[in-house]
C-alpha cells in the first residue's frame, strides 16, 4: 500500500516513524539496514512518500513495515532529499554506459571434509562471456587453473564441481597464462566486468596476490549485479543467481557448478535486469 503525509515523530531508537496523510496517522517501523540509509532524511515535518507491507508488532505497537520509499523532501523549503526516480536513472546509465561487457564466473577450490583451520580458496576455472553493447559475441573464454598453494584436488572440490582430478591435471593450465590472457582482454576492451556476488571480487585479489601477480583491480571496472539487484527489488537478501533466472525468464535451469555456464546465466540475469531498470525510468 502507498502513502503520503508529512512526518509527525520520529523514534530513532525503536526505528518507528510516525505519518499524518489526509485520512489518519501510520506507524511506520524500518529494519535497522532502512533506517540506517535514510535516517539523515528522517525529520519531523519532511514529506515522504513510501510502499508499506505487513502490519506487525513491535515494541507493542501496531506497524507497518516499509517495502520502498520513493520520495523523501521538505515541507518548508521544496528541497528533494530522496527520489526514488533519479536513482533508477542513475542506475540505468551505469548499466548501459560501457562498449564492451565480460560475464565473468569463477569456480574455486574448497576445504577438505571435516577441515579445521584457515584454508586459502584458489581459482580453478575462469570463464567469460564478452560481447559488445549490442549483445554481439566479442569473445568466450574457458580455462581450468592450476592452483598453487594445494595444488592437488581433494575430494569434496572434485565432488562438488564434477571434475574428474586426471582430466583436470591435463587441462588445467598454469595461473601466468590466466593472467596475461585475462590481462590481454581487460587492456583491449576495457569492458564492464559483471559478476554475481562479491566472492568472485575477493577471489579475483586472492589470485593476484597468491600468485605474487601486479593487480588488475585498477583496470577492472566490477559491477556486482547482486547487490544491485537486492537494493533496487528491497529484498531482505540474495536470492541466488538460478533463482533470478527463474524469475525473469519463467524457465529453470538444473546448475552444473561450471564456470562458463554460470557466466552465461549471468549475462541472461544482467539483461533482463538492465530491461527491466529501464522500463521504470
Amino acid at each position: 500500500m502507498r502513502i503520503f503525509g508529512k512526518i509527525k515523530k520520529v523514534d530513532s531508537e525503536k526505528r518507528i516513524i510516525t505519518v499524518e496523510t489526509k485520512y489518519r496517522l501510520y506507524l511506520i517501523y524500518f529494519k535497522r539496514s532502512l533506517m540506517n540509509k535514510y535516517k539523515y532524511f528522517l525529520f519531523k515535518n519532511n514529506l515522504i512518500d513510501l510502499e508499506i507491507v505487513d502490519p506487525e508488532v513491535h515494541f507493542g505497537y501496531r506497524v507497518f513495515n516499509v517495502h520502498y520509499i520513493t520520495t523523501i523532501k521538505s515541507l518548508t523549503n521544496g528541497v528533494t532529499y530522496f527520489d526514488r526516480k533519479s536513482l533508477v536513472e542513475s542506475l540505468g546509465t551505469i548499466l548501459t554506459s560501457s562498449k564492451y561487457y565480460m560475464y565473468l564466473d569463477l569456480e574455486k577450490t574448497m576445504p577438505p571434509y571435516n577441515y579445521k583451520g584457515n584454508f586459502n580458496s584458489e581459482i580453478i576455472q575462469l570463464a567469460f562471456l564478452l560481447e559488445d553493447k549490442d549483445g554481439n559475441e566479442v569473445a568466450r573464454y574457458n580455462n581450468y587453473v592450476k592452483p598453487v598453494i594445494n595444488p592437488y584436488l581433494n575430494l569434496r572440490t572434485s565432488k562438488f564441481l564434477n571434475l574428474d582430478t586426471k582430466e583436470f591435471n591435463q587441462k588445467s593450465i598454469l595461473p601466468a597464462k590466466v593472467y596475461k590472457d585475462f590481462k590481454h582482454f581487460l587492456k583491449k576492451y576495457h569492458p564492464a566486468i559483471i559478476v554475481y556476488g562479491k566472492n568472485d571480487i575477493l577471489s579475483l585479489k586472492d589470485f593476484y596476490r597468491f600468485n605474487r601477480f601486479e593487480s588488475l583491480m585498477p583496470i577492472s571496472r566490477i559491477i556486482n549485479i547482486s547487490s544491485l539487484i537486492v537494493e533496487h527489488y528491497h529484498h531482505d537478501k540474495e536470492l541466488g543467481l538460478f533463482n533470478l533466472y527463474e524469475m525473469f525468464y519463467h524457465k529453470h535451469f538444473i546448475q552444473k557448478h561450471d564456470a562458463y555456464d554460470d557466466a552465461v546465466i549471468t549475462s541472461f540475469v544482467y539483461k533482463a535486469f538492465v530491461k527491466d531498470v529501464l522500463n521504470q525510468k
